[in-house]
């Protein structure tokens, strides 16, 4: 079984009732909005590094997921175009985009979820492995971030305290890092792998496959 990164916040909260919605789900479930669909773009525009593909890339996933409000519409566009000209500017030593985590948490689960970059220092030596959105205001106080931070080191095969994590705007702007001690890394697994003992026990005592 997987948790993302994302929900596991949301799980430590109430496993409980976090489970009982990924065992029963709600019909139709999560759906793409203009926020995914302008990360999209982004992704689109990092594997091919042609910004006039991912303006057409992000017109036909507007079309894709009946995205229809004009408004909207056009500030996901000013932001893809603002992202891109961030990139052009700055050009950073991007060694990859859209990293999915599977790191093993014990009791059979495992950590999964998405970073949308991952840019390499090359005058540190460092890596800065960013998720494109917006900032949750105690982003730097939850748990999943060192984990993140973890995961990421043996993913890429580097040294944790080389791994910075944190966030950016969709549309380029506020770049937000930090890399947290081993000592918060050890904390951080500790208490995921206590929090994931607990979920498996309660996913099959729902009855969960």
């Amino acid at each position: 079984m997987k948790i993302s990164h994302a929900e596991i916040e949301t799980c430590r909260r109430n496993p409980r009732v976090w489970i009982t919605q990924k065992i029963k789900p709600s019909e139709g479930g999560p759906r793409t909005g203009y926020d995914g669909a302008t990360k999209k773009a982004i992704y689109r525009f990092h594997k091919i590094l042609d910004a006039a593909d991912a303006r057409r890339y992000l017109e036909r996933t507007f079309k894709s997921y009946r995205l229809t409000s004009t408004s909207r519409m056009t500030l996901a566009i000013a932001s893809l175009n603002s992202y891109i000209g961030w990139y052009e500017l700055s050009s950073p030593v991007v060694v990859g985009h859209k990293l999915v985590l599977d790191y093993d948490l014990g009791s059979g689960w495992r950590l999964g979820g998405e970073i949308s970059r991952a840019d390499l220092d090359p005058r540190a030596g460092r890596y800065n492995c960013i998720i494109l959105g917006k900032a949750p205001l105690n982003w730097h106080e939850q748990v999943r971030m060192p984990l993140i931070q973890r995961a990421l080191s043996d993913k890429l095969e580097r040294p944790e305290t080389d791994i910075s994590v944190g966030f950016q705007n969709l549309d380029g702007t506020s770049i937000e890092l930090v890399s947290y001690p081993l000592k918060r890394l050890d904390e951080a697994e500790e208490a995921t792998r206590k929090l994931i003992r607990d979920v498996a026990q309660e996913w099959r005592r729902q009855g969960g496959l």
